[in-house]
């Protein structure tokens, strides 16, 4: 006897083609971003303080790795919070 064992995911695509498009657009500007506050910080470049400098980085790292990961996944979280699909 085969058992097989259906597993639905969580959430549906609710992430269209162009809002996908603007994510991978935004996280692209976010990971240069990024990259240059990381090379501001280890060559001391930036006037600001050091802890303001890895705040930026991390926040630009982290923002961009969201928008990518929800473009090409096209499942959003927020999307689905508050209800709204680009995905039709």
């Amino acid at each position: 006897m085969k058992f097989t064992r259906h597993v639905e995911w969580w959430m549906d695509y609710n992430v269209g083609a162009r809002e996908r498009t603007a994510r991978f657009a935004f996280g692209s500007v976010l990971l240069v971003v990024a990259i240059w506050a990381l090379y501001a910080y280890f060559a001391e470049l930036w006037t600001a303080t050091q802890t303001t400098v890895a705040i930026v980085a991390a926040t630009a790292m982290l923002l961009s790795g969201v928008l990518f990961v929800t473009g090409q996944t096209q499942k959003c979280p927020v999307n689905e919070a508050i209800g709204r699909n680009s995905y039709r």
